[in-house]
């Protein structure tokens, strides 16, 4: 999936206009993805061993209303 981050107005998913969110309805979270061998040291730092191997996003999409079509739209995309 390819999401192009442009205005909050216009996103587009897989070359497909969706939608306009709702305000402050559009949020993408970085997140981390460690490694098998990763995990805390023993003793009383207990730091933090291991490496990243990706990070990946996650986008959360809030819409007020949406019609039928709109969300046959989102489904078919993401599906």
């Amino acid at each position: 999936m390819t999401l192009l981050n442009i205005p909050q107005a216009l996103a587009t998913l897989n070359g497909v206009v969706l939608p306009t969110p709702s305000r402050g309805g559009f949020k993408d979270t970085p997140n981390k993805v460690w490694s098998q061998n990763t995990g805390r040291t023993a003793g009383k730092n207990a730091k933090m061993v291991g490496d990243i191997i990706a990070i990946k996003k996650s986008i959360d999409i809030t819409w007020v209303y949406l019609n039928e079509q709109e969300v046959k739209l989102i489904r078919d995309i993401v599906e």
